[in-house]
Order: structure tokens, then sequence, then C-alpha cells
């Protein structure tokens, strides 16, 4: 059989071992590739992995499915027992035992213990006559040892067996699609398998840390192989799209690195670690590379032999109990074309279908309309047949709608922000624009708003804005002021009014160490004539300026609290005490406002300040200093 190189030590490495439920593998995220030449001699494909997993991920309108769905989160912890990473590390002969177990690394994927004795070994050894007839994929195989673990866990285990179903049946969605650009690429068809080791056959999954689609790809490595990704277009949940650059993107790793396996090694690690491990052992032989420490991630000597095995059974129904299983039907659909900023509702109502089955169909849509770039036209698949009715009724069902308007983000302003002005819920302008809870775009972006939409009425009320004492007027210069935002840094700021991050903490009087507080006011000296469209910013005759620690300023606040600050002279015999009950107010309040601790005697004639709530509690007119 090609590729059996040693099955009696695979057997007996093999026998005996309890493998339990299968799941995906998930590599660490990867560097971002560069772009690819449109034409590029062979061996010289563009570095990086388009496909990276597991970190945060970003929310959606609707819920998207985790990279690791239900059905195939069984299979890590399978791979813990079927391949222990770690093991303790015995104490040596007449030696004190360590207080805690060391790890040491089984560099080849297998778990270092001591071989059967050879009765046991005789007596616990099936035949392994099935894995020599059987039919092998096109690509080239090893039967390493994880291979055989693989294939055993497939055929003989009932949830490896159901996994191997679950892929057997899913595969029917798009394996059409699928080996026809793995074929025009002139690719294994076999790597039809890495999509469900990556995504089950789901191309709305998405994983933490924002890879997406059938096979994975990260934003960056999506568009250097020519698919879109944006707010507004998702190319990488396009079935088509996405799976034609992966086939190029496969291709790419074979003229590198001249084999599938290494190839398959780098589309799971990235092509430049592995580059640097071949180069570190002198081997560009994957399965020498997998028994070497720190030779390549563990995740990686799992993906290769996984994929593998898979393939294997593909070939193989029969002997894996899969040539009864029915597979799903093939996910069928006809393109129609449609305009700038229509909604995937108008499309399915000029189909005759049910807007749920569209967006089945239109994944790549995360704001379930097409993008609002106007004089051009988009791509929107509906179900067989209705092509031809969804192209006519289409222009009718899309004028019923509104359109809605463009509005371009300026510096200063959020989703919430808009929303508020607006007088509509945040979260309604974020499914209008496909955006998460806390994501916003940023300025200069454009975002939609509906039609009707319309600011609300600005306030009789200017808002008070305070500032600090000096300066409150540069010669030459317009003051204009800014609401800080959660987030905003001073370089930010600085950078979008076109000044310098140490003008703006002279002016403010702020520490250069600290961060700026959402919610809290800049001023700013600018010329007369900058254009401000781009921010938002308030003139000084938008505003009304309140000085730090004038009269004023108190008065204004405290009457916020419904309190009057007034000035008094003690009278003979009052004390902290006294002008505490007889105003309603805290000894720690006292201390607070007037900077003196309560154990400090007063002196008859001495000013105190007081906040008082109680106006019929009044000092006579004579004593009193009352702020206006």
């Amino acid at each position: 059989m090609r590729g059996l190189l040693y099955p009696l030590l695979a057997a007996a490495l093999v026998l005996g071992l309890s493998p339990a439920a299968l799941a995906q593998n998930r590599g660490k995220p990867q560097r971002k590739p560069p772009a690819r030449a449109p034409a590029r001699p062979a061996g010289k494909p563009p570095a990086g992995k388009p496909g990276a997993r597991n970190n945060a991920k970003p929310p959606e309108p609707e819920p998207a499915p985790e990279a690791d769905p239900p059905e195939l989160k069984a299979l890590q912890e399978a791979e813990r027992e079927l391949f222990p990473r770690l093991t303790p590390r015995p104490a040596l002969d007449g030696a004190a035992p360590l207080r805690e177990p060391r790890p040491e690394v089984a560099g080849s994927g297998l778990p270092p213990a001591p071989p059967p004795a050879p009765e046991a070994r005789a007596e616990a050894a099936p035949s392994l006559d099935w894995i020599k007839n059987l039919k092998m994929p096109d690509m080239p195989v090893r039967m390493d040892e994880r291979v055989i673990r693989y294939l055993r866990f497939f055929r003989d285990d009932p949830r490896g067996r159901g996994t191997a179903a679950l892929g057997w049946r899913r595969m029917g969605r798009y394996r059409d699609l699928i080996l026809a650009s793995l074929r025009a690429e002139k690719v294994p068809t076999s790597l039809l398998w890495v999509a469900m080791t990556e995504s089950g056959f789901d191309p709305r999954v998405r994983s933490h840390a924002g890879a997406v689609g059938l096979w994975q790809f990260m934003p960056d490595g999506a568009r250097i192989y020519g698919l879109r990704v944006d707010r507004w277009m998702d190319e990488r949940k396009d079935p088509a799209r996405a799976t034609a650059a992966a086939a190029r993107y496969f291709a790419d790793l074979h003229r590198r690195f001249g084999g599938w396996e290494l190839a398959l090694a780098a589309y799971n690690m990235g092509f430049g670690g592995l580059q640097s491990a071949i180069r570190k052992y002198n081997t560009n032989d994957f399965w020498e590379l997998c028994r070497h420490e720190a030779g390549i991630p563990w995740e990686t000597t799992l993906y290769v032999p996984k994929i593998i095995a898979l393939a294997i059974v593909a070939e193989n129904p029969g002997v894996f109990g899969l040539e009864t299983l029915p597979q799903d039907a093939p996910v069928a659909s006809e393109p129609v074309r449609a305009g700038a900023s229509i909604s995937l509702g108008a499309v399915a109502r000029a189909a005759g279908v049910d807007e749920p089955a569209l967006l089945a169909l239109n994944p790549q849509f995360p704001a379930r309309r097409t993008p609002p770039v106007p004089l051009a036209e988009y791509e929107v698949r509906v179900p067989p047949g209705k092509a031809s009715e969804a192209a006519q009724r289409l222009p009718s069902e899309a004028a019923r709608e509104p359109r809605p308007q463009l509005l371009t983000i300026r510096f200063g302003q959020t989703i919430a922000t808009i929303a508020q002005d607006l007088g509509m819920s945040r979260a309604a302008l974020a499914d209008l624009n496909g955006l998460g809870y806390d994501e916003n775009p940023a300025p200069g972006e454009a975002i939609l708003i509906p039609a009707s939409a319309r600011p609300s009425a600005a306030s009789a009320d200017r808002p008070v804005v305070v500032v600090p004492r000096s300066p409150s007027a540069i010669p030459g210069k317009q003051r204009v002021f800014y609401r800080v935002l959660g987030g905003d840094t001073l370089a930010a700021v600085a950078a979008a009014f076109r000044v310098e991050p140490d003008e703006i903490r002279s002016w403010n009087l702020l520490d250069p160490s600290a961060r700026l507080l959402d919610g809290t006011t800049l001023q700013l000296f600018l010329p007369p004539d900058q254009d401000l469209s781009g921010v938002v910013a308030l003139r000084e005759s938008e505003v009304r300026p309140l000085v730090v620690g004038t009269d004023e300023f108190f008065a204004w606040f405290e009457a916020q609290k419904g309190r009057r600050r007034v000035v008094i002279t003690v009278g003979p015999g009052e004390t902290w005490q006294s002008l505490g009950r007889k105003y309603g107010i805290s000894m720690g309040l006292l201390e607070r406002i007037n900077r003196r601790p309560h154990t400090e005697p007063l002196r008859p004639g001495e000013t105190v300040v007081i906040y008082t709530k109680k106006p019929g509690e009044d000092p006579p007119p004579e004593r009193q200093d009352e702020a206006t």
C-alpha cells in the first residue's frame, strides 16, 4: 500500500489506547500575509496565513456560530486523550521526589509509555489488514501513527463515527463548489476536508480572533486574495469567493514548500513560523519536525494527520459506515444584480421568498443590505428559478422602501450620540448599519440614517462648560470646545484639531501623564478660518463657560443639588458642630469645603463657607455674603 511505511510499529503504539471524543484543534493567531503578486514564478507565494483563530470575537447584528460548533468541540477532548502533550517525569532512583511533577514534552505526539510485554502485544494486536486495503486520496499519504489513531477513532469509536458522519452529511452542501475551485487551481480535491476541520462546512462561523467563513480567513489575508472585507460586505462568508481564494492560497503554499504536508502545516501555523522551524532543525520533513521539542506547534502536529485521515475516510465510505448515509443537498442559488443600499428584504419580496431564506444565501452582507456606494451594483443570490422574477420586480420593491441617507462621522461623534441627536435608539441605528453593540465607525466613515430621521430640537439652554481661570482669550484665535468621549487621547484630539498636545495641556491645566475622562470638556484656541466640518466642536456662542472657583461657578453647581453657597461670619460661641446642626451639613462636608479640620476651633469674626438646603435658616443679612 502506498505510504504505509511501518504498520507493525504503528500497531504496537496504537493498540490499547482509549480514544475519546474528537475535537477540532485551533491554532494561535498568525501574522498577516503580505500581498500576493498577480504573477509569480513557481515557488514564490506570498507570506502569511489567512486563517487564524481563538480570541475575542466582535459581535454582529445576528449571532454567528463560533468556529468550534458543538458537533466539532469534541475533537479537542479526543486529541487530549489520543495524544497527551505532557507526562510527569519520575524521580531518579535514590533521589527525593520533586515537589511537583515536571512536564516532559512528548515530541513525537505519542505518549512516552514503556512498550508492552511480548505476550500482551500478541494478545491485544488486532489485524491491520483493513488499513492496507484502504483507497488513498489524491495527495501523498504517509501512514504515521497519528493518522492511524485518527482512522481507528473514525471507524471504531461511536463518537468518532458520529464526527465522520457529520462531515459526510454536511459535505454535500458545498462539495461541488469546493471541488470545482480546487480543480481549477490544480490542487488536491482532498483539501475539501480543511473546510470541515476549520468550520464544519458553515460559512457563517467566526472565531474568537475574528477569522471568518468556510476557510477561516483573517481580514488582511482575505483582502490579499481579493476578498472584500468591510462593514458592508464580508466576502469571507461568501462560499464561492472564499473557496476560490483558499484554493489560490493552497497553490501558493505548495509552490513555496513543495509538499502538501508542509503546505497544510503552513496553512495552520503560518508560513513564516514553518520556515523558521525548517531552518532551525535543518529538515523539510513534516513528520521529523513533529518529533522535535519546539519544532512546530502541537496543534499543527495533529492538524495535518487529522485532515489526511478525514480524506482517507471520504475515499472509503464503506469501511467507515458512511456509504448509506444521506448527504445535505447542495446549497444552490442564482445571482441577481442589485443597486446600492438595497435591503435584502426588498430582494426577498421581489423573489417571492422568505427573508430568512434569502439571508441564509447571502451571509456576506452583514448589514442585510447592499453597500451604500452610489452607481455600484452587487450580486445577491436568490433560490434557483427565482432570478428572473426577482430582477423584474426588484426596482418596484426597492422604490417602496425609503432610501436611507448617508451621514459622515465627525471626530467626537459615536453611534450613541448620533442616535440621541436623531431621536432614535442606539440599537436601531446600529442594526441599520450592521454594527455590534460596542462598535463605532472611525471619523470620516459614512453610516446610514433613516430617510425620515431629523436632528432633535436643540435645547434652549446652552451647555455649561468649565474652564480654568486663564487663558480666556488669545489674540487672533477663536475659542472652541470639545467634549471628550471614552477612548479619546490627547494625541488624537490634537491631531483632529491640528494643534499640539502640549498646547491643549496648557490651555486646560492637564496632567501630561493622566488620561482624558469622558464627559469632560477641552477648550482650544484655533485660527478663525480653520475648517471644523470634520469635528464636533462648540463655538463660544453655543456654550456657557464657567470659570473655576468663581461665585457663578459655585452657584450653578450647588443649584443642581438644591443648595446655595453662602459665606457667614462666625459669631461668639459658635462651633463647627453648632453650624452643622443649624444648617444641616455634616462635619465631613464642612471640612471639605473649608479645607480645615473640625477640631480646629473657630474664632469670632472669621468667615466660613456653608452649602445650605435650609432657606429658612439663613444667617442674618448683615452676616452673609450670598453668591449670585
